[in-house]
Parts: structure tokens; C-alpha cells; sequence
């Protein structure tokens, strides 16, 4: 037995991946700005660590080599080995053009004299899989986030479906893993890109915020 979702109007929302970059930096006590030898890569928002950054330190404001954090420093030092990690973040995938899923239920065969000749049955496994369809779109980062983890394999991803993206309405969540993507380029048509997955644990029914 199963049952089939499809998103009419319906978006895809999955969570990027963390990433952090590690740099020295000069810390000066009771003071919130540090200065970086190179800043690329660093960006508002941001988690701090290291020796002598105060606890739960993020970054408030990056102008050039000089970052000014939430808390002040704890030490000063010339050159000390500090990180800052960007949290992952629920993105939405850009030009989405639909999404499929199906939802199946196994069942074991419970069948045994008490049933008087009648088949019976009980729960089994369930299950979710479906795909994913987008247009191709220049330079954007969350198509290439998903089609970069189908190549790299075995990454799960934290995903959310919903059906018509509008608060109030239902949305899916769980976690799953892609295993299969299609490229399309022809001619006379616009540039489409297909990805399967296959679900991993449970697929839970909330509601959009």
C-alpha cells in the first residue's frame, strides 16, 4: 500500500551544509575587534573560537582585516590560530519546478490458524522516495550544493517539502539521500535537471511557519 505527494506550486527546502575557515589573528583584551592577516571567506553572523575569543563570540561587522565581534576579547596576542563557522541553513532551491513523493508501507503475512482461513496481516517497513525537478540556472549555489553532494555520495541532507509554500500550510520533513541525477540540454528547450532520493528514518507532517 502507498500513497503519492506531488507539489503543485510546490517548493523544496534543504539545509547547506556548515562551513568554517581558520585564520591568525591579533586579539587585544576587553576589546571586541581582532584584526585577520586575510578575511576572505568571513562573513556577519558567524561563530568565533580560539584562544583568547570570549565565549559564544560572532562576528557583528567585517571591515577589511578588522572584525568586530559580539564579546571582547580575553587576551591579547599577536598571532593566535582562530576559527569561524558559518551554522548550516535551511535554503530554498531556486527555480524549482515540482517535486514527487512516494510514501509505501510494508506488510508480513500474520496469517495462522486463528484467522479460520482468512489472510490477516500486520505493519511492516515503511518508506519515502520521489525526485526532484529544477530549470538549470547559471552560477546558482543550491543547485550545485545538491548536484555536488550526488557526485560526492553518501551525504544525507535535511530536507522539507512542501506542497503549496504558503504559512499554515503542510510540510514534509526528513532526512534523505539522493541517488540519481539526470541532465537535461537539448536544443530547443530550457536546461532541466532531475534528482532522485531516497528517504532515511522517519517522514514526519508539520505545518509551515
Amino acid at each position: 500500500m502507498g500513497q503519492k505527494l506531488q507539489g503543485y506550486k510546490g517548493l523544496f527546502y534543504f539545509s547547506a551544509g556548515s562551513s568554517s575557515v581558520v585564520v591568525n589573528a591579533a586579539t587585544t583584551t576587553t576589546n571586541p575587534v581582532i584584526v585577520v592577516d586575510n578575511p576572505d571567506g568571513i562573513a556577519d553572523g558567524m561563530t568565533v573560537t580560539g584562544t583568547g575569543i570570549g565565549v559564544s563570540a560572532t562576528v557583528i561587522e567585517v571591515d577589511g582585516n578588522n572584525i568586530t565581534l559580539s564579546v571582547n576579547s580575553t587576551a591579547t596576542a599577536a598571532s593566535v590560530a582562530v576559527t569561524f563557522t558559518r551554522a548550516a541553513t535551511k535554503v530554498k532551491l531556486a527555480h524549482c519546478a515540482g517535486w514527487d513523493m512516494d510514501i509505501k508501507a510494508d506488510s508480513v503475512d500474520a496469517t495462522d490458524h486463528d484467522t479460520i482461513g482468512w489472510k490477516d496481516f500486520l505493519d511492516g517497513l515503511r518508506e519515502f522516495s520521489g525526485s526532484i525537478d529544477a530549470m538549470y540556472f547559471t552560477d546558482d549555489q543550491t543547485q550545485f550544493n545538491l548536484i555536488d553532494a550526488m557526485l560526492s555520495g553518501s551525504i544525507d541532507i535535511q530536507a522539507e517539502f512542501r506542497p503549496l509554500d504558503k504559512v499554515g500550510e503542510t510540510s514534509y520533513t526528513g532526512t534523505i539521500r539522493l541517488n540519481g541525477l539526470k541532465l537535461s540540454a537539448k536544443g530547443s528547450t530550457a536546461q532541466a535537471i532531475n534528482l532522485t532520493y531516497q528517504g532515511r528514518g522517519a517522514l514526519e507532517r508539520g505545518v509551515i511557519a
